[in-house]
């Protein structure tokens, strides 16, 4: 589903442009969406019987907007940018200085919630910018650990889970075979 965004209260710059918060839903899609077909998902883009629907939120985003000076200003006509490289450059403007990442899973068929996770940034982190790499990097983590537990939550009785916090156990989980 396309994620939301949710600007906090507390953000000391609360605006943006509509196409800058569409690539940061974008990216954030696009980030889970490969991360849960690495781990051996087929991303679909329509609800239904047998397909979990995944609804995103980044909610708290709070922002700062930095000071320019006059030759920064992109002049008319320039290149349009699209995907990472207009995330990119909308954070080269703006500092993202908080952020929480919500996820709902709902069955496709019945529309009833299996489950809700709250992923809120490290509080010693909260205030720091966050860079786009640094960035990309957590949402395609936390898509990861999504994918690592739905495929424990397919485990039969007696196999061992995967440590889904573990990048390397992640890893050789991929690696062995998980029951459909």
């Amino acid at each position: 589903d396309q994620p939301e965004i949710h600007i906090s209260a507390n953000s000391k710059y609360k605006g943006a442009k509509p196409e800058n918060i569409l690539m940061l839903a974008e990216q954030v899609r696009a980030d889970i969406s490969a991360s849960l077909s690495a781990a051996g998902f087929n991303v679909q883009d329509a609800a239904g019987p047998g397909i979990i629907v995944v609804r995103l939120a980044v909610t708290d985003l709070a922002m700062e907007k930095k000071k320019r000076g006059f030759l920064e200003y992109t002049p008319i006509g320039a290149v349009y940018k699209l995907g990472a490289d207009a995330l990119k450059d909308f954070m080269e403007k703006v500092d993202i200085t908080n952020m929480t990442l919500q996820a709902e899973l709902v069955d496709g068929g019945s529309g009833k919630e299996l489950v809700a996770i709250v992923v809120p940034r490290n509080p010693a982190e909260i205030g720091k910018r966050i860079e786009f790499e640094k960035l990309d990097a957590l949402v395609k983590e936390y898509g990861a650990r999504l994918g690592c537990q739905l495929n424990n939550a397919k485990l039969l009785p007696g196999q061992a889970p995967v440590n889904c916090l573990d990048p390397a156990s992640r890893q050789a989980g991929l690696n062995s075979a998980v029951p459909e």
